[in-house]
């Protein structure tokens, strides 16, 4: 698996192999990353504006992350020559924000072909807290237990989120603007924690 040296480990007992633990940003902090855009979404997470994408080349980050227009400037930048990309050996993350929908596979593929890298989707409220992110199998959205709760309205296809804050504090469900199911099954990837499956991945709304 890619990421299993990233994964934090969990020993359940002695000679038994350590079991992966949600970590909320599936990179360590050894692992040079950085985020683009017009503005920063990831807390304490390196951040290059567009004018200081030169910057880049320097800093070599292995992971970037940034939402789907930058990352989209980012490609037409790389096609036209503007920037070396080499350094990016590892992974691109699209920064998906509430209210918007989950990645089409026609975006994927344009990532794909410009950078050949493996391509994963967090989702971030507007704070920046990653409230679910996709699993390294892609088979869903591994959900952030401690930042939300994502259930469904009998007879309702569309995902409802609840998000979580300091001392157990619950605020106002709302629909994520999307359809899915939530499963607590066992992943391929080795993590336990719930995902969002069923997720759309064409143009239209499901």
């Amino acid at each position: 698996m890619i990421f299993q040296n990233l994964w934090k480990g969990a020993r359940r007992g002695a000679g038994e192999p350590s079991t992966p633990v949600f970590a909320a940003l599936p990179w360590t902090s050894e692992m040079t990353h950085a985020q683009i855009g017009s503005r920063p979404s990831l807390p304490d997470v390196p951040w290059f504006p567009p004018y200081a994408w030169r910057g880049l080349e320097k800093f070599r980050p292995r992971v970037i992350a940034g939402p789907r227009p930058s990352l989209r400037k980012l490609c037409r930048h790389v096609r036209a020559g503007n920037l070396d990309y080499s350094f990016l050996d590892t992974a691109v993350y699209c920064l998906t924000h509430v209210g918007e929908r989950p990645l089409t596979n026609d975006f994927r593929d344009e990532l794909w072909d410009v950078f050949g890298l493996p391509l994963f989707e967090l989702f971030v409220g507007g704070d920046g807290q990653v409230l679910a992110r996709e699993c390294e199998a892609h088979d869903g959205w591994h959900v952030n237990e401690s930042a939300a709760e994502f259930t469904k309205l009998a007879g309702e296809p569309h995902l409802v989120m609840t998000r979580k804050g300091a001392r157990g504090r619950r605020f106002e469900a709302m629909g994520v603007g999307f359809s899915g199911d939530v499963t607590a099954e066992p992943c391929h990837c080795g993590l336990e924690n719930p995902r969002l499956i069923n997720l759309p991945t064409e143009e239209l709304w499901q």
